[in-house]
């Protein structure tokens, strides 16, 4: 006997997900402004817009491993 598995709502699930993604990486890739997410209790940071780079010259990777640099570039 075989069981027979519905993927079709899993597949949909995916596909609005890579959707999602792409929107999301469009909208990056072309607002100028500085956005970030972190993490609920506000200790990590888990993502840094390019925007940061145009504006501060610095990378957003350097944020994302040492978060209090976004004080010292607003305030020093």
């Amino acid at each position: 006997d075989g069981t027979a598995v519905d993927i079709h709502e899993s597949r949909l699930v995916q596909s609005e997900l890579e959707q999602a993604q792409r929107q999301f990486k469009l909208l990056v890739d072309n607002i100028g402004e500085v956005f970030w997410i972190s993490s609920a209790d506000k200790q990590n940071m888990l993502y840094v817009s390019p925007g940061y780079s145009k504006i501060w010259q610095r990378s957003p990777k350097e944020l994302l491993v040492n978060p209090r640099q976004w004080f010292e570039a607003i305030h020093p």
